[in-house]
């Protein structure tokens, strides 16, 4: 009789803590899914050549100075290399990765885009194909843009999936 009673409880038991290590596994899937990781930080200087002219210093997460880019327009734009990694291996703790490849101007209007002088920078990166061969689902290039304000610093967030930007006064 008491053995018939110890089976149930052993099954209880291990149902109780087969549901807290589920759980636990879906909050680290939660969060390693919509993880934001801060790539680079820019903030412009207003450039006395023209109206559209703009210095854009340009931060790594580190804060450690990356380069002063003199560029054209009403818009910034930076373009990583990006690896997605397969989500198998990012639920296991492995993150998607970028590498920064070139910062610019931009203007808002096409018209303005075609006939205005425009500049393009490229900034070294590293090449992180060779290291994440077994987990990588794609490569591709992610881009981010937004509106030069001055006296704005914009954070510039890697995401498993692209690039946001988020800009504070």
């Amino acid at each position: 009789m008491s053995r018939l009673l110890l089976i149930p409880l052993f099954l209880v038991i291990f149902l109780v803590v087969a549901n807290i290590v589920s759980f636990s596994l879906l909050a680290l899937t939660y969060n390693n899914l919509s993880d934001e990781t801060l790539v680079a930080k820019v903030y412009f200087l207003k450039d006395n050549k023209s109206d559209d002219s703009y210095t854009a210093i340009l931060e790594d997460k580190q804060a450690n100075n990356i380069g002063k880019y003199e560029i054209y327009g009403d818009q910034w734009r930076i373009d990583v290399s990006f690896i997605k990694i397969k989500y198998l291996a990012n639920v296991f703790g492995l993150k998607s990765n970028c590498s920064l490849d070139r910062i610019e101007g931009r203007y808002n209007s096409i018209k303005k885009q075609n006939n205005k002088k425009t500049v393009s920078y490229s900034i070294e990166g590293i090449n992180l194909t060779k290291y994440f061969n077994w987990f990588i689902d794609i490569t591709y290039g992610s881009s981010v843009y937004q509106e030069i304000k001055l006296h704005t610093v914009y954070f510039v967030y890697k995401t498993p999936t692209g690039l946001l930007v988020r800009g504070e006064k």
